[in-house]
Order: C-alpha cells, then sequence, then structure tokens
C-alpha cells in the first residue's frame, strides 16, 4: 500500500507540473515620470540570430500589441534584412529604420542566459520505490524474487536534464532612447517556439495591463 500510495502522489506532481505554465514573469520596472508621454506606434526586435524564431516572436508580439493596446506595429523581420544580428547589431540602422517608420517607441526581447539542471527520474515499475521491508516471510523464494526482482528493479530510473531561459524585454523612447519599461521572465523547459512565442506574447503584455493599466 505504501508504494502505491507514492506512486499516486508522484503521478500527481507530475500532472500538476504539465499543467503549469512554463514561463512566469520574475521581476518589471517602469519610468513613469517618460510614460507620461503617449506612445502610439512601436517597432519591436527580437534578438536572435535564428531567423525562423525571431520572425515567430515579433509576429506574435506585433499581434498581441496590435490588439490589446491598440499600437501602430512594425517589426524588424519585416523591414531589415534577414540574419542581421548574425552579425555585430547596428544600433544606428534600426534606429533610424524605426525613425523612417514613424514610430515613436522601441521593444527589444533578448535572451539574456541560460541554465541547465540534472534531476533523477525514479522509474515507477521499480519494485523497491518506497521500499518498506519484504514482509512476504513463508511465500519462498518465488514471491521474494517477484516482490524485488520484478520490472524496474534493474533500472530505478534515469536523468534528465532541464533548461532554465532568461529572458528580457525594455521599451525605450525612440527620440530620446531613454528606458521606459523592463520585464524579466524566465521560461523552464518551454515547449516548441510556436507555443513559447504564443505563451510569451500573452504574459509580456499582461504585464503591461498590470504595470501601466489599460490602454486610454
Amino acid at each position: 500500500m505504501r508504494i502505491r500510495s507514492s506512486l499516486v502522489v508522484v503521478a500527481s506532481l507530475l500532472w500538476l507540473a504539465a499543467c503549469s505554465p512554463s514561463q512566469k514573469i520574475t521581476g518589471s520596472w517602469v519610468n513613469r515620470e517618460a510614460l507620461k508621454k503617449k506612445y502610439t506606434s512601436l517597432f519591436i526586435v527580437v534578438l536572435t540570430a535564428d531567423q525562423a524564431a525571431k520572425n515567430i516572436f515579433e509576429l506574435d508580439l506585433a499581434s498581441a500589441a496590435s490588439s490589446k493596446r491598440g499600437l501602430k506595429v512594425f517589426t524588424s523581420s519585416q523591414f531589415l534584412a534577414p540574419g542581421f544580428t548574425k552579425k555585430k547589431i547596428d544600433k544606428e540602422t534600426i534606429l533610424a529604420r524605426a525613425k523612417e517608420l514613424g514610430c515613436d517607441a522601441i521593444l527589444t526581447v533578448a535572451l539574456v542566459d541560460v541554465e541547465s539542471e540534472t534531476k533523477f527520474v525514479q522509474n515507477p515499475n521499480a519494485s523497491y520505490y518506497g521500499y518498506a521491508p519484504y514482509s512476504g516471510y513463508g511465500y519462498g523464494f518465488s514471491g521474494y524474487y517477484s516482490y524485488m526482482g520484478g520490472p524496474g528493479a534493474s533500472n530505478p530510473g534515469h536523468d534528465e536534464i532541464h533548461w532554465k531561459y532568461f529572458v528580457e524585454a525594455n521599451v525605450f523612447d525612440l527620440a530620446t532612447q531613454t528606458l521606459l519599461w523592463s520585464v524579466q521572465s524566465e521560461a523552464y523547459d518551454p515547449g516548441s517556439i510556436p507555443e513559447a512565442s504564443n505563451e510569451y506574447s500573452q504574459l509580456l503584455l499582461d504585464r503591461v495591463e498590470q504595470d501601466l493599466g489599460p490602454r486610454q
């Protein structure tokens, strides 16, 4: 009974972990003095050399900013040559293009750090999981072997590597390059790029509503 109870607890925890969001906001900062100005248009730059990921994240962020904040939005994927982030980023080119488009703010998103951790995953079929001394006296070798040598006895579990990504988003005033808003977040073993992008975009825009309130 003790073995079965332990397995039920582990299964429940795994289910909860699978259902929980893989990303979370860990902190944010607002320059309320500078934000007294009303902003109407935004240029989005996701700083990654992976062009496919860049396109997806920028489009999702643009869609969220447009629908939730009513902003006119442009992305670097649309108006800058593909692969420009593989080289040294030319900030003057980015700023000049954003100004040409009539933007008054710029949003940058960048991966600032990555960590890995190794966890041992117990094999749920291991017969000695939640070990209790064998009490089947009188049942001989066959009973003992079934108890201690059943499925999983020679395979107690395995190591799994989990990844944590640290992401920072910053919004700057385009004319003065003053930092207006900064948000730090973590992504723990995110799923596919489209899933991670959609989740991040919604998370970021929800934080806008929390930090800045609904758009007037």
